[in-house]
């Protein structure tokens, strides 16, 4: 499987207290499936286009002379066929201390999807100096858990483990199935990211490692994931990302 991701994040507005951005999303996903059983063999190829556009507002306050964050999303998605669906995502935040070597935030993050399994989960944010060594650990529960290393003025160095969930619709037509589909996979990313800043605002990214499927499942279009058709398992498999971005500010 090879896979081509591109994505954009511009902001418009951007106050003291307000944000607001508008970001861009598209993959593109190529690979062979091969079905192989007692009975048949089948090996298809596969062309998958996925894109998606956010719109999103960050509202900065004060609560108990603590920073509270407040963002809200609206996320539109489709392929190269049509828009298939529209959801929200709404999130506040609180930052319970903020130093030059520690940082700790807590908060919730409300879903409004048809497909989300619970309405809500809670979000644990950490980041602490290690002293007396070069390495900084960074937890965002429940995504991600790094410890982080500056190589140079321009070089940083990533090691440990983040969930990368891949989202893509398929259009099928056969006996069983027939419509516009999600197959939605999510996999433990464990392993090394290497990030380089040229010329001020050009940054290069190599990732690479092993990647650990959690759970894949095709279910139909604004169902709910417990809903699925189809759930699919494979073994871990070595992956590796090289990427190249431009930041503007």
């Amino acid at each position: 499987m090879r896979r081509m991701r591109a994505s954009a994040n511009i902001p418009v507005i951007k106050k003291r207290n307000l944000i607001f951005t508008l970001s861009g999303y598209y993959s593109h996903t190529k690979g062979t499936v091969d079905i192989e059983s007692p009975e048949t063999y089948i090996s298809k190829d596969f062309d998958l286009k996925y894109w998606a556009g956010t719109a999103s507002s960050t509202y900065i306050t004060r609560l108990f002379e603590k920073p509270l964050i407040f963002n809200g999303s609206i996320i539109t998605d489709g392929d190269q066929h049509d828009i298939h669906r529209t959801r929200g995502l709404l999130t506040s935040a609180i930052i319970l201390k903020r130093s030059r070597n520690e940082n700790f935030s807590v908060g919730v993050i409300g879903l409004i999807d048809k497909s989300a399994r619970l309405p809500a989960i809670p979000m644990v944010s950490y980041e602490r100096h290690l002293s007396g060594t070069p390495w900084t650990i960074e937890l965002f529960f429940p995504q991600r858990l790094m410890l982080e290393r500056r190589i140079s003025e321009n070089s940083l160095l990533f090691l440990g483990s983040e969930i990368f969930a891949d989202r893509n619709y398929m259009t099928l037509n056969t006996n069983g199935l027939n419509g516009v589909y999600q197959f939605n996979e999510a996999s433990l990313r464990s392993g090394i990211t290497y990030e380089h800043r040229f010329f001020k605002h050009v940054y290069l990214l190599f990732m690479g490692g092993i990647s650990n499927p959690i759970e894949a499942r095709l279910i139909e279009k604004s169902s709910k994931s417990s809903d699925y058709v189809l759930t699919t398992k494979r073994n871990g498999s070595l992956y590796f990302n090289l990427g190249l971005s431009y930041n503007l500010f």
